[in-house]
């Protein structure tokens, strides 16, 4: 069986895959992993190679939401935001950590998945957060994070205290996080100053 990361795939190989997929020889690993675990079964061949379309479709999706956002003043759109942050989290069966970078002039750098843990817990290291920021030049960040099988916003207490210790780390070398979003299943729900527990 022959393994394949879409992730390292260029958007002319993910788009190869989507017209003609490899069959049911070849294993498949992702942006999302719990993507895998939604789509159909049925007919082994079938099957496989349905799962390898939606994949790849799912990967060149989440691609083109990051490359659209990547020079935008995207706080300005409160619309693009959650769409951008419901196409980043659909199927995500795991807790994650995005940060947006943001420049002077409040444009999108980059965004980066930070950190990944389990359904139900995540931990966050907040001087990587401060090392990549320092390492895009950003000035400021937005944050987001996802609560996996979930359609409620309300972030736990762990939540809570993992935003305020990336803010307060930040705050030490003058970055500032405008904004933390929480996504559960379609809802967004912007967390600007969470309080503490």
């Amino acid at each position: 069986m022959s393994y394949m990361d879409l992730c390292r795939l260029s958007a002319e190989q993910l788009e190869a895959l989507v017209l003609d997929p490899p069959g049911p020889g070849c294993e498949l690993k992702g942006s999302d992993p719990g993507l895998l675990r939604l789509l159909p079964c049925g007919d082994a061949e079938r099957s496989s190679r349905l799962r390898q379309v939606l994949c790849a479709a799912h990967e060149l999706l989440v691609r083109v939401a990051h490359q659209s956002v990547v020079g935008r003043q995207l706080l300005d759109e409160p619309a693009r935001v959650r769409t951008f942050l419901r196409v980043h989290f659909t199927g995500s069966d795991r807790l994650t950590l995005l940060v947006v970078f943001l420049d002077s002039r409040m444009r999108v750098i980059a965004a980066e998945n930070m950190f990944a843990g389990s359904t139900c817990q995540l931990t966050v290291y907040a001087r990587e957060v401060v090392k990549r920021a320092l390492e895009l030049g950003c000035v400021a960040v937005f944050t987001a994070h996802n609560r996996p099988g979930s359609d409620d916003t309300t972030p736990a207490a762990g939540e809570v205290q993992g935003i305020h210790t990336v803010r307060a780390a930040l705050a030490r070398v003058d970055i500032q996080v405008l904004e933390h979003y929480v996504v559960a299943g379609m809802e967004v729900v912007s967390i600007s100053q969470p309080a503490l527990p």
